[in-house]
Order: C-alpha cells, then sequence, then structure tokens
C-alpha cells in the first residue's frame, strides 16, 4: 500500500556534507539553489538538488533527503499493491541503488498510504459525493468534480480518477491501452514526523520498522477511510438513451412529486383524462426502472462494499487491484 515515501538522514558533521555533495556532482546533474527559511528568522541556506528515475535528491540543513513511489519503482506503475514481500524487495532496490544515504539513520518524513479501486462506474461518481472528513482540524477541502483533496500540511487523503492521470502519464511511451478503466484512486499522505509518530507510536521510522509493521497499513488507511463524509444519496447516474436520460431525471426530481403535479395539473383542466393515465403509466414503468437499477446507481455504497471486501481479504500476499 506505500507508495510515495520521503527520507530523511541527517548528517554527523560538516565534511560529511561537503563529500556528500561532492559526491552527487561526480555522478548526477546538480542544481543548487540559495533558499531562505519560512518565517526569514536564520540565515538563508544553501541546497544541492538532483533526480534520478523518478526520484528527487536533495541535500540541505544538514540533511539528504530522497522522495518517490516505491510502486512506480518496482512496477513502473502505481496501480498495483505491493504485497509485503515486493515491498521489501522495492526497499531493497531503492538501498542498493542510493547506497550513499546511511540507512541505519534514514527515517521516513513523508509516507504515502495508496489502494487503486476498480469500479464499475466513472470515479466521477464516487468524487461528487466526498462532502468532508471528520476529526480533521484546520482543512481546507478542494474538490474539481473529478478529483478531491481533504487535508492540510500535516496529512490528507486524496480521491481521484486514476485512469485518466495515468493515461496521460503512459501516453508518453504508447502505453495508455495498458491503463484499466474506471480506476478511483485514494491515498492517504502522512507529510510529516507528527502525523507518523501518532500512527506509529515512533518518529523514528526506518525501513526496518515499516517491514516489521508492515500489516498496520491498512488499518492506518482504513481508518481515515472511515472519516470521510460522504453523500450515500443516490443521483441520475449515466445513461445510454434519451428515454433513459428522461427516466433517470425524473427519478431525480422525485416519481412522488410529479405525482401530485400531475393530479394538480388534471384539476386545472391542462390534461386531458386520457393523457392523465398515460403519464401515470409511465411513472409506474419508471418505478420498476428505478428498482431495477437501484445497486448500480447507488456508487458509495458500491465502494463501500468494495473496500469491505478489500479489508476483510488483504493480507499482503497478492498484488492487485481492488476490483
Amino acid at each position: 500500500m506505500i507508495d510515495t515515501i520521503q527520507i530523511i538522514q541527517p548528517f554527523r558533521t560538516p565534511q560529511e556534507v561537503e563529500d556528500c555533495i561532492q559526491f552527487l556532482k561526480e555522478n548526477y546533474s546538480v542544481d543548487k539553489n540559495t533558499r531562505s527559511t519560512s518565517d526569514n528568522s536564520k540565515a538563508p541556506f544553501e541546497t544541492h538538488t538532483c533526480y534520478d528515475n523518478g526520484f528527487k535528491i536533495w541535500i540541505a540543513q544538514n540533511n539528504i533527503y530522497l522522495q518517490g513511489s516505491l510502486t512506480k519503482l518496482y512496477f513502473g506503475n502505481n496501480f498495483l499493491l505491493l504485497n509485503s514481500n515486493q515491498l521489501q524487495e522495492a526497499y531493497s532496490i531503492l538501498q542498493s541503488r542510493y547506497y550513499f544515504i546511511d540507512w541505519s539513520r534514514a527515517i521516513h518524513k513523508r509516507i504515502d498510504i495508496g489502494v487503486s479501486i476498480q469500479l464499475p462506474l466513472p470515479p466521477s461518481s464516487i468524487t461528487g459525493k466526498i462532502v468532508g472528513c471528520k476529526r480533521m482540524k484546520k482543512t481546507n477541502f478542494e474538490s474539481n468534480g473529478e478529483s478531491v483533496v481533504i487535508g492540510n500540511t500535516s496529512h490528507q487523503i486524496i480521491f481521484y480518477d486514476q485512469t485518466a492521470c495515468a493515461k496521460k502519464e503512459m501516453a508518453k511511451n504508447g502505453l495508455e491501452n495498458t491503463v484499466p478503466e474506471n480506476l478511483l484512486r485514494i491515498e492517504y499522505k502522512l507529510f510529516n514526523k507528527y502525523q507518523i509518530m501518532k500512527h506509529f507510536g515512533t518518529k523514528n521510522v526506518t525501513v526496518e520498522f515499516i517491514l516489521d509493521n508492515v500489516n498496520r497499513l491498512p488499518e492506518i488507511w482504513y481508518t481515515m477511510y472511515s472519516d470521510v463524509e460522504k453523500d450515500y444519496t443516490a443521483t441520475i447516474g449515466l445513461f445510454r438513451t434519451q428515454r433513459e436520460m428522461e427516466m433517470k431525471a425524473i427519478i431525480e426530481c422525485g416519481i412522488d412529486s410529479i405525482r401530485e403535479t400531475l393530479e394538480i395539473s388534471y384539476k386545472a383542466n391542462l390534461l386531458s383524462k386520457s393523457t392523465k393515465q398515460n403519464i401515470k403509466k409511465y411513472l409506474s414503468t419508471i418505478e420498476k426502472f428505478k428498482s431495477a437499477n437501484a445497486s448500480s446507481t447507488d456508487s458509495i455504497k458500491v465502494l463501500d462494499s468494495k473496500i469491505k471486501t478489500f479489508m476483510q481479504n488483504n493480507t499482503f500476499s497478492q498484488s492487485k487491484l481492488v476490483a
């Protein structure tokens, strides 16, 4: 379930800093910049930054940082879930590739826990129904219909159409047709050591600690998902024909309300008796259509059901989509 991580390793001495900067310059294309502290309370500091295979490496304020996606490192995409063995292999690849980091002193400063869910409906049928999150203080809520971000600078939970995002990325290599349809991505992002300590009980979350506590990841993710406030009201949904569009629009307005208006219109001599009877038959047909399609329009319940099954079955023994 782990996707993007950020690792921080402090240096012990100024010489360690200089040696590491020199190493990066000899092996990567390094950009040097001068930055100010956020509150301007301290002197400006230098940063040395480089990139390698999707990972960002930078040195700043006597620390070296490493950030990137473990899932993309291992699979080349983040559709699939790293099981416990694959997660261990992904970390081994990371440690071998970036051997200049002292992994005994390196701890996680950011951890993204994510799941990709394949739906029978477009992800927008879910993202439009996310309305907030319990127990998140000083929270920002951003939604554009296609994605939702709830959180602050400490932690966030996000929902987005992963199929749309991945197709754009995979199209660069002509592989957009390999992306599964109707993928909803849900990620819980821990952005600092305080949130990490809250969930793991320690700030010193090393690679070894993660691998020893891998089964806590689904619980952390699900706890935050459970706090998300959702609108369980069924919506009009998608339609395939003009008739289906009309029926779903009437369902959205309310069949009982339409019946009341029908009676008022008839009493006002706006409708003939035969027209009234035809409309009543049509409304009965729509009621049958509503009953037959209730499960497909109740998108949030579909999502909850898939996630419930995932949590019941997940043992980190398989790498697959939640389908």
